[in-house]
């Protein structure tokens, strides 16, 4: 901070003050702090600069500073003063459009000074001084268009003087060679004398005129601002009395508000022209008239493109001051003059993007049409428009629902709707008349009573009327069916269907159902299906007798022989006992025992068939050491058909436990490798391979059984599984056919499969495929079952 000692004052100025401070402390009680409008100010300041123009005043001025004071727009008052006055000094950070003009001295300050936020006019010459500064309000943030300033202006040759002191030095201390040595050899000449009163008059009268300016501007914007708030409040009041306006009540609203409109307009008609019912014409519907005796008649063609020639189509607004001026030749100019009117202002009203008539305000005289005019009439066409087409859409809904209301009276159906609520709660909305029809209740029942509807239902029903409406109340469609009990007591089957959808506000969902008689048809499916149970079953008798028939074959063609063996043998013995040594008696007898257990064997897959057939087949899975169970079996085959042959076992894991029905199991592998035996000749070799197999991520307990015998053919794998088919290659081999049916129904019983497949070499590969349920070894094994799945998924390869 730097201190100058003026000597000629006598005061000291801090010249990182500003101005405005030097001034203040300069005057004193002197100068008043007056507040003014950013216009005020600028008006004082070009007041002050007149002065010097007018009077072409030889003198000093110093402008400064702001962008403002810089702009292109101000150069020429700039030039005008440098040609009228001795020099002028413009100060400002932004000054560079004063390059080049002559006169003018420029002061460059830099950004952030004290004095760039101050604006400020200093002017020096013998008859009239004056020095006039201001500087922003502390409440001016924002809007520069709107900021105030608390100004100090002062004609006292000492405090121009004071003033002039304080900007020398404020210049010397910024190095402003330039603005310094002009102001000094101007002071050098020029000294502020006694102030010209002429020129005080002049600023003194300026400034009340200005003043009265204001007031006047001001006045008339309160008197706008007031007759919006009235029209506001008009328009607001209109659109009010519209809110959920009943549709009988329509026609008065909309009289009621042309009356205010055109009253507030001071227009002598408020009218609505719309289309006619046949939509051939556009004629007055509604209308308010000040001081006509009689209501207008306007008739104008529905297809007329223009209806005035200053219109450029039906869509236009139409502001026409004098109506005459169309000379009478338009349709409806015409007949508004015919009727005393001159001047007309029509607003189409439109509705998505058609026409649908005019809301319109007329005068008996010439009449300007303004903005306003023109806002009233769209505000009123909206307001009125969405009205009108309300009552349209109304009456079109009440047609409609009338209409819906005959076609779901005419059908056997009942309709209901109810909302689920977000605290679970039911509210019910609608429920068709049709109940009485269907159940003997009147409809209000149902509708007013919840509980009504769900104590008709038959109590063992309930359950599932309980499940649907969980589903519903979750957002779910669901339809059962279920028993309700008739007002005569009667039982009536139902089928209820309902879909959801998503509700607002409280409304969770929207359930939209719809309840049907059904009983007669569930009297019509139930015969069906008891048809078809009793076609099923004679369908099964039919092939049991056809089994049984075949069977019967079977038995006499293949028991007749093992019965003449146990018949031969017994007779021998019975003949020639006492000839017979023990070792020959104990062969005849082994003879009936293997003869009469093969008849055994044989029922016994007899038995199975049928019992498969019938669907009688038994299956209790237990838990089983199968790698113990396999190995019994496969002795058993090899001390009887299998004495000849060579049967190799595999098993992998030697340890295997699962759950599995040994019974039906054996029947598997007891067939399989009988098979594979009989239908390989010499002492071939059979393998039996037992293992785990992982199929999709399943387990499988697999039995495979490998011989060298005849193998299969391609064309027979399809009847490979039939009961009592055999292979043409079978030729003299004794067999039923029955053995590889027992086996698939054994495996079915299991959830299991057969694969059987002919070898590259001869010979034939089965695979027995059960799923695999795992046991503990014998100790550990748990008392519950597993639980199986019986499918089919039996298939030859």
């Amino acid at each position: 901070m730097q201190m100058f000692d003026r000597q000629d004052t006598g005061r000291h100025f801090m010249v990182d003050g500003s101005l405005f401070d030097a001034v203040k402390q300069t005057g004193g009680s002197r100068l008043a702090v007056v507040p003014l409008a950013r216009e005020t100010l600028t008006h004082l300041i070009r007041t002050l600069e007149d002065l010097v123009l007018e009077r072409k005043l030889a003198a000093l001025v110093c402008i400064g500073p702001g962008p403002a004071r810089t702009r292109a727009a101000y150069v020429p008052r700039l030039r005008g003063l440098a040609e009228k006055s001795a020099s002028v000094i413009v100060l400002g950070e932004e000054i560079e459009v004063l390059d080049g003009v002559e006169g003018l001295v420029a002061g460059v300050l830099d950004s952030g000074e004290a004095l760039l936020n101050e604006r400020f006019l200093l002017v020096l010459s013998y008859s009239f001084s004056v020095v006039l500064c201001a500087r922003p309000r502390q409440n001016v943030i924002q809007d520069p268009a709107a900021a105030s300033f608390d100004a100090i202006w002062s004609f006292e040759p000492d405090i121009v003087t004071a003033s002039l002191d304080w900007l020398t030095d404020y210049l010397a201390a910024r190095n402003q060679p330039v603005a310094l040595q002009t102001i000094r050899s101007i002071r050098g000449v020029l000294t502020p004398m006694t102030t010209d009163v002429g020129a005080l008059a002049h600023f003194t009268t300026e400034m009340i005129r200005f003043e009265e300016q204001l007031h006047q501007e001001l006045a008339r914007v309160e008197r706008e601002r007031v007759r919006v708030y009235e029209r506001e409040a008009l328009l607001s009041t209109i659109a009010r009395a519209f809110i959920d306006l009943p549709a009988d009540q329509l026609d008065v609203a909309v009289d009621a508000a042309l009356l205010a409109v055109g009253q507030f307009s001071g227009a002598d008609s408020c009218f609505l022209v719309e289309l006619s019912d046949d939509g051939e014409q556009f004629e007055v519907s509604y209308q308010w008239n000040g001081e006509f005796a009689d209501d207008l008649v306007l008739s104008l063609p529905a297809n007329q493109e223009r209806i005035l020639r200053q219109t450029a189509g039906p869509l236009d607004v139409i502001l026409i001051d004098d109506l005459a001026q169309t000379g009478g030749s338009d349709p409806l100019g015409s007949q508004l003059l015919a009727q005393g009117l001159r001047s007309l202002a029509a607003v189409p009203m439109v509705y998505r993007e058609i026409l649908l008539g005019y809301v319109s305000l007329a005068s008996q005289t010439p009449r300007a049409w303004n903005e306003e005019d023109r806002y009233l009439l769209e505000t009123l066409m909206e307001i009125v428009v969405a009205a009108l087409e309300h009552r349209r859409v109304e009456r079109a809904l009440g047609e409609t629902e009338s209409l819906l209301q005959r076609v779901i009276y005419s059908t056997s159906h009942m309709v209901y709707v109810y909302a689920v609520l977000r605290d679970g709660s039911i509210r019910q909305m609608y429920s068709s008349s049709n109940i009485e029809h269907i159940l003997g209740y009147p409809p209000a029942r149902k509708l007013e009573d919840w509980d009504f509807w769900v104590s008709l239902i038959v109590p063992s029903d309930r359950a599932a009327a309980r499940i649907q409406l969980e589903r519903l109340m979750r957002g779910v469609d669901s339809e059962t069916e279920y028993r309700v009990i008739h007002a005569d007591g009667r039982v009536v089957w139902v089928r209820d269907s309902a879909r959801c959808e998503a509700g607002t506000g409280d409304v969770k969902w929207i359930c939209y159902g719809v309840i049907s008689d059904i009983t007669d048809r569930r009297a019509v499916n139930q015969a069906l299906r008891d048809r078809e149970h009793l076609q099923m079953a004679l369908e099964a008798e039919r092939k049991v007798g056809e089994v049984r028939n075949r069977f019967m074959l079977v038995v006499s063609h293949e028991f007749r022989t093992p019965l003449s063996i146990i018949l031969t043998s017994a007779d021998m013995l019975d003949r020639y006992h006492d000839r017979m040594d023990a070792e020959r008696r104990k062969e005849r007898l082994g003879t009936i025992r293997s003869q009469v257990q093969h008849l055994r064997a044989m029922l016994d897959e007899i038995s199975v068939v049928i019992r498969a057939e019938l669907g009688r087949l038994d299956f209790r899975p237990m838990p089983a050491d199968v790698a113990e169970f396999t190995r019994q079996v496969v002795a058993e085959m090899a001390s009887t058909v299998g004495a000849l042959h060579r049967i190799d076992v595999s098993i992998e894991p030697a340890e295997l436990y699962a759950y599995v029905d040994t019974s039906l199991l054996r029947h598997v592998l007891t067939n399989l490798l009988s098979n594979a035996i009989k239908f390989s000749e010499g002492r071939a070799t059979v393998t039996l391979n037992v293992r785990l197999s992982a199929t999709d991520g399943q387990l499988a307990l697999c039995f495979e059984v490998l011989d060298e015998g005849l193998g299969l053919t391609r064309d027979e794998m399809d009847r490979l599984f039939e009961p009592f088919f055999r292979g043409k290659n079978a030729g003299a081999i004794s067999g039923t056919g029955l053995g590889l049916k027992v086996v698939r129904d054994c495996l079915l019983r299991h959830g299991g499969q057969i694969i059987a497949e002919p070898r590259p070499n001869g010979g034939s590969r089965f695979e027995a495929r059960v799923p695999y349920h795992a046991a503990s070894p014998p100790g550990d094994l748990p008392e519950t079952e597993p639980e199986i799945v019986n499918e089919d998924p039996t298939r030859g390869e």
